[in-house]
């Protein structure tokens, strides 16, 4: 249950900051194959959180890479260990207006 809760909270951290932007945030959790999809001007960003060292396993990766293909979303890794950064690219590309995959590289999941 602690995990859960670390988790739980490291979402909800990382989805305030992207409402707070501007994005449309779903939180799909437990229940979903992502843990969080961001909307934003035509861009739909799939978002896998991972807190402290937990890491996605080799079948789970692929049936996101295959869903966010279906979906043309972006499929990125957010982990407690790369937050800042991300933030920062984040902020930088909206300020700069570049494009997802040349300002978010850093944490997209590729097959």
């Amino acid at each position: 249950m602690r995990n859960y809760l670390r988790g739980y909270f490291f979402e909800r951290r990382l989805r305030l900051f992207l409402e707070k932007l501007g994005w449309v945030v779903i939180r799909a959790g437990k229940s979903g194959p992502v843990d969080l999809v961001a909307l934003k001007n035509g861009t739909i960003l799939f978002i896998e959180c991972k807190e402290g060292n937990s890491r996605l396993r080799k079948e789970q990766k692929a049936n996101e890479i295959e869903l966010a293909k279906k979906a043309g979303a972006t499929l990125l890794l957010v982990s407690s260990k790369n937050l800042r950064s991300f933030k920062k690219a984040l902020e930088k590309m909206e300020k700069e207006k570049t494009e997802v995959a040349y300002a978010l590289g850093d944490f997209m999941i590729i097959a």
